[in-house]
């Protein structure tokens, strides 16, 4: 057996968190919405897909969750 981590983060996700970044961004050289900004920018970086982890079987490749 082998120790894994499959992501499952799907494009809607992805594409939430960069629409968070892109907003983010032209916030914070607005003087006073750089309290939006910055909190905006942080929330679209650790925005991601799920991750799991589990173990893999390296001569069938069966897969199942890690307790």
């Amino acid at each position: 057996m082998k120790k894994a981590t499959l992501s499952s983060g799907n494009c809607r996700d992805l594409f939430f968190a960069l629409i968070l970044v892109a907003v983010g961004i032209p916030l914070c050289f607005t003087g006073i919405e750089i309290v939006v900004g910055i909190p905006l920018i942080l929330f679209g970086l650790f925005t991601e897909g799920k991750r799991k982890k589990m173990w893999r079987c390296k001569s069938c490749g069966y897969v199942f969750e890690r307790a």
